[in-house]
């Protein structure tokens, strides 16, 4: 099947295009009510809340534990700041070769 832009000229002569042939007018936009108003988030949300328990259930038993708890308490925080070995110190590598070239390995 070949789409291509249907070759379609308006009263003043412009080509209309696009797959219907209707083209796509300048200025005009192809979404006038704009973005619906809020998130996929909050729409799940506020379906899993319209569930019944049974329903809430069901839907749950197919999900693995883990994922359970990041759905209502969000992922963990993670971040490149998270320090939990040093105290807080900066952690420099040091090539095992030169710990014993210096003798620091004993």
């Amino acid at each position: 099947m070949n789409v291509g832009n249907n070759e379609q000229t308006t009263k003043d002569g412009k080509l209309l295009g696009g797959v219907t042939g209707k083209g796509f007018m300048p200025g005009v936009s192809g979404n006038p009510s704009g973005r619906p108003k809020g998130t996929l988030k909050e729409y799940v949300q506020k379906k899993f809340i319209a569930m019944s328990d049974e329903e809430k259930e069901k839907f749950l038993d197919g999900i693995n534990s883990d994922t359970q708890w990041k759905m209502g308490e969000g992922n963990p925080h993670q971040s490149q700041d998270t320090d939990i070995t040093s105290g807080g110190d900066k952690i420099v590598f040091v090539p095992p070769e030169l710990i014993k070239k210096r003798g620091l390995d004993k």
